[in-house]
């Protein structure tokens, strides 16, 4: 069982070490996704989005959130644009609340966690130790017509669930099949400076025995489990790994000692 601590205490422990993160939720469920359409676009955003798309290898669908819509914890309006439309976005000055969900697995055998160290090639936090995690795939059904006529999306991908897409991102990355049990410790953090969202599923029980990297996206790391105090001083560690690595530590510290 996990003891939440509260968003004053997360969001303190991040403005106390100058993390670009904030806490909007922490609870022990998984957020219900809940699919508004695509995200309507004006021709400027549009005409850079597709320059932006010759760019790209992938040009993915996305899922922006709608922070104002409620409680977080309980549900999540989204919005679906395509990567270069979130590029786009960003180049334009604004904020776009793409998400993404992560894992913090742990090995109660060998009391570590994993984590992945980026590879030297990715464009984001080069060489930097974070938690294992990608984005949500709202998935599109002849996505060219419905993006073009304004149409609803429909619930491919990961099933507006992401649970899913936290296993699916393990299972590429780390080549682990989790479980994530009801009683997970889950926040809900997002990125000061680009807006970015993510679901956190920390201290997720794993055995690390048959974990292997998958080169281009990092290499594994197997850390012991370090004291809230020792997080505070990590070296390229990223913002989200630190905040959430925190997060787990104190609910683990505020659990009563049998």
């Amino acid at each position: 069982m996990n003891f939440l601590p509260s968003l004053d205490q997360l969001n303190h422990w991040c403005v106390t070490h100058q993390l670009r993160l904030r806490f909007l939720g922490v609870a022990q469920h998984s957020p219900r996704l809940i699919n508004a359409g695509f995200l309507p676009l004006d021709d400027t955003v549009r005409a850079l989005s597709k320059v932006i798309q010759t760019t790209l290898k992938v040009d993915e669908w996305h899922a922006l959130i709608d922070i104002e819509s409620g409680e977080l914890t309980r549900e999540m309006y989204y919005r679906v644009v395509r990567y270069s439309e979130m590029l786009a976005l960003r180049q334009q000055g604004k904020m776009p609340t793409g998400l993404a969900a992560t894992v913090l697995p742990f090995s109660q055998k060998t009391n570590s966690v994993l984590l992945q160290k980026r590879s030297a090639s990715s464009h984001l936090f080069p060489g930097f130790l974070s938690l294992l995690g990608g984005g949500f795939n709202p998935g599109c059904d002849k996505p060219t017509h419905a993006h073009l006529s304004g149409g609803d999306v429909n619930e491919l991908g990961d099933n507006n669930n992401p649970i899913l897409t936290a296993q699916r991102e393990v299972l590429e990355e780390a080549g682990l099949h989790l479980e994530i049990p009801d009683s997970t410790l889950v926040t809900i953090s997002q990125e000061t400076d680009n807006g970015a969202l993510q679901i956190n599923y920390l201290g997720v029980p794993a055995d690390f025995t048959g974990a292997h990297a998958d080169e281009e996206e990092g290499l594994l790391v197997h850390m012991p489990v370090p004291s809230l105090e020792q997080v505070a001083g990590l070296e390229q560690f990223t913002d989200l790994a630190k905040a959430n690595l925190a997060a787990w530590l104190m609910s683990r510290s505020m659990a009563p000692d049998f």
